[in-house]
């Protein structure tokens, strides 16, 4: 190999890493907009599912979940199917000042029709006066339904910390 030679090999070896990262988010950059939901909307969503239950309205809340969503509750130790759901609800939103506060979200955009959210909220209401705080963590799974984004999965604990 001449020193010529060896000088192009050195040269496109050195280009080779750049090219192969350029191409790498270009790809990244295709299939992220593929997706038909951002990191963004779907912590919205977790939103809007906070600011029906501080409504304290269930049918409200109950419209965000699919008609054969599961709901594994922070408030009681039943497994919620579409039956109980608003059942749970009603029971709920009875708790004066009702409100929940999302304190960290992990969003993962599974395809373009499948997106999680998962983190730590923090429910509150109040009781004879006083302030009551649940700390909690939170699983939510979420499915398109024709144009809109239904709950499918929710799953809601009180932080082992706070037992």
């Amino acid at each position: 190999m001449s020193l010529a030679t060896s000088g192009l090999v050195l040269s496109v070896l050195a280009i080779s890493p750049s090219k192969v990262l350029a191409d790498l988010e270009k790809n990244h950059s295709a299939s992220a907009a593929s997706a038909t939901i951002s990191d963004r909307e779907v912590e919205k969503l977790g939103q809007n599912w906070g600011t029906a239950l501080a409504s304290r309205d269930p049918d409200q809340i109950v419209s965000l979940y699919d008609k054969d969503a599961v709901l594994l509750a922070t408030f009681n130790n039943e497994l919620n199917t579409p039956d109980s759901i608003k059942e749970y609800f009603v029971g709920l939103t009875k708790k004066p000042d009702l409100k929940v506060v999302f304190n960290n979200q992990n969003v993962r955009v599974l395809d373009e029709n499948t997106a999680t959210n998962s983190g730590l909220y923090t429910f509150s209401y109040s009781d004879n006066g006083k302030t009551v705080e649940v700390p909690a963590r939170y699983t939510f799974l979420y499915e398109k339904r024709g144009d809109r984004w239904m709950i499918v999965k929710h799953h809601s604990s009180t932080r082992p910390e706070n037992k």
